[in-house]
Parts: C-alpha cells; structure tokens; sequence
C-alpha cells in the first residue's frame, strides 16, 4: 500500500479524535480492499512484517509507524485474513526500513509480509 503524508499515523501526532477516526477508516478501508483484491487466503495464525519504504533518505524511526500499521492490520482482520489480531493469531507487527525503495518513492509505502504460522 502506498499511503500519502495526510494519512499517516504516527506516534508522535496530536490531532482531534474525529480526524484520527477519519484516517483509519480510510485505512482500513484500503487494507482490507487490497486484501480482497488479491484474494488473500483466510489464515488461523499469522507473522506480520511491515517493510516501510520512505519518500526520502533522511533518517526516520520505521515503528513510529506502528498506528497506521496497526489500522491496516485492522482492515486484514475485517476481510477475515485472521479471526482476530490478538496474541493467540497474530505475531507481530515486526518493522524493517526498505533501503532499496526509500528515496525513490513520492510517497510512504508499506508493504505487509505475511506468513502463516501452524
């Protein structure tokens, strides 16, 4: 997914609540769309990784983005890619940077990994 500034969550943001809301619909939206585009397949358990690629080389802490991702590890769980994102069916999410597409994007992207796990 390849998510623009204005909707990106951070850990360091302060906004009103109804905008925040606004954003993770959106994201959730996108997550779960993707999903179904893809026809991913319904998981019991699953190992997340989120490789973040940025629009630019400056030096960035990839787990601020913990609350998008976590948006659209929600949206996964509404097309019912898992039963849920709780400890018993999903490990992670685990962050790496991308440094083969940071710099050379317009905008962030984040692309989700995911591994069933028995």
């Amino acid at each position: 997914m390849t998510i623009g500034a204005a909707n990106l969550l951070t850990a360091n943001q302060r906004m009103h609540h109804h905008e925040r809301a606004r954003i993770v619909r959106i994201l959730r939206r996108a997550a779960a769309d993707a999903a179904a585009s893809q026809g991913a397949p319904r998981l019991e358990r699953a190992h997340i990784v989120v490789h973040v690629a940025w629009p630019d080389r400056r030096r960035r802490d990839a787990h601020n983005l913990y609350v998008t991702a976590k948006a659209c590890i929600d949206g996964l769980v509404d097309y019912g890619l898992i039963p849920d994102d709780d400890d018993t069916h999903l490990i992670g999410p685990d962050f790496r940077v991308d440094p083969e597409l940071s710099g050379i994007r317009r905008a962030t992207r984040l692309t989700f990994h995911i591994k069933e796990v028995p």
